[in-house]
C-alpha cells in the first residue's frame, strides 16, 4: 500500500472530502461494491503534485448499484443529484462533491489493476497510472475546454 503523506493546495477541502468519501465507501461497502477512485484524486494520489487542488472526488462503481446506493442516501438524508439521461450520481454535503461515475464502459482491467492507496486515514483503491493517462488523455481531446487537463496531461508524463 502506498502512502500519500502530502496535502494538496487545498488540505482543509480535501480533509473534509476524504471524511465525506468515507461515508460514501461505507455505503457502497453496505451493498458490497468496492469504489475505486480517478480523476483528480487519482492524479494527486500518482503524482504527488501538491499544488493541485481536489475539489471533489470521483469514484468508479456499478450503474446497476446506484438504486441500492440512492436508498441508503434518502435513509441517511445525504442529498444527491441523479438523472437517468446523465451516467453520473453526485453526492452533496454542503459544498463537498462526490460523483459516482458508471465504470460498465471501463476495461475490465480497471478493477484488477487498481492500487491500494492510503490518504491520510483512509484506504481507498485507485485507477492504475497508465489509465488515469489515458483517462486524462481523452478527456483532453475531447473537452471543449482542452486548457482544463494540460497541466495534468503533462504532469502524467513526466511519470
Amino acid at each position: 500500500m502506498k502512502r500519500i503523506k502530502l496535502f494538496p493546495k487545498n488540505k482543509l477541502e480535501y480533509l473534509r472530502l476524504l471524511k465525506f468519501g468515507e461515508e460514501i465507501v461505507e455505503i457502497c461497502e453496505e451493498i458490497d461494491v468496492k469504489p475505486i477512485v480517478y480523476g483528480s484524486l487519482a492524479y494527486f494520489a500518482h503524482t504527488q503534485d501538491s499544488n493541485v487542488k481536489i475539489n471533489d472526488i470521483d469514484f468508479l462503481v456499478p450503474k446497476k448499484s446506484y438504486k441500492k446506493i440512492m436508498k441508503i442516501l434518502d435513509e441517511k438524508k445525504i442529498k444527491y443529484n441523479w438523472d437517468p439521461k446523465w451516467p453520473i450520481l453526485q453526492v452533496f454535503k454542503g459544498k463537498l462533491l462526490i460523483e459516482l461515475d458508471p465504470n460498465d464502459d471501463w476495461p475490465k482491467k480497471v478493477v484488477k489493476s487498481a492500487s491500494d492507496f492510503e490518504f491520510d486515514w483512509l484506504r481507498l483503491k485507485v485507477i492504475s497510472l497508465d489509465l488515469i493517462k489515458k483517462s486524462y488523455d481523452i478527456g483532453f481531446a475531447k473537452s471543449s475546454t482542452p486548457e482544463k487537463y494540460v497541466r495534468k496531461v503533462d504532469g502524467l508524463k513526466k511519470l
